[in-house]
């Protein structure tokens, strides 16, 4: 857990440290990333509380099977996520991409309604394997994004799920 705090406190200086650099950030952005920052942490906090709960209640052998189970699940999605986002900002997709207002690419929000519930098929595209499921850029933005494409289709599997994951995941932001 002590690891999982660290991590949120360099991604928190990091998002201060976007916010105050980036001029072509909007507020919105920037409080949206604020706001998946808060749910992961209170994602961590109810599962240190489930973890004293289950060191009352159960015997020494069983809580400490459930424990390690339930902390790696956990573990395994924080990093997902993180993975993603590192990710993303890695291959300088917020270049073109905001999470919901437009850039030179379309927001992430309607990114991740195009790919709600069809992951492999982002995954192909980000292979370069399929076309979009949004309407095609015209002219320079296309050419942008094929760029990209030629760097992200050499991804790993793990790495490819990671970014899919992520962007995905601002379809649950969206009513």
């Amino acid at each position: 857990m002590k690891n999982i705090r660290f991590i949120f406190a360099v991604l928190t200086i990091g998002l201060a440290l976007i916010s105050c650099g980036k001029e072509e950030k909007k507020e919105e952005d920037v409080e949206q990333l604020k706001q998946q920052i808060k749910e992961l942490q209170e994602k961590v906090k109810q599962a240190e509380q489930k973890e004293k709960k289950e060191k009352l209640s159960e015997t020494k052998e069983t809580k400490e099977k459930k424990s390690a189970e339930l902390t790696y699940q956990e573990k395994r999605d924080v990093k997902i996520s993180l993975k993603g986002s590192e990710l993303f900002k890695k291959y300088n997709c917020d270049r073109c991409h905001m999470v919901s207002g437009l850039k030179v690419g379309p927001p992430l929000k309607e990114i991740a309604q195009a790919y709600k519930g069809k992951k492999e098929e982002l995954i192909k595209f980000l292979k370069g394997e399929a076309p979009p499921k949004l309407a095609k850029e015209a002219g320079q933005a296309a050419h942008l994004m094929n760029l990209q494409l030629s760097a992200t289709k050499h991804l790993s599997d793990e790495e490819l799920s990671a970014l899919a994951d992520y962007i995905i995941s601002f379809a649950q932001k969206t009513k």
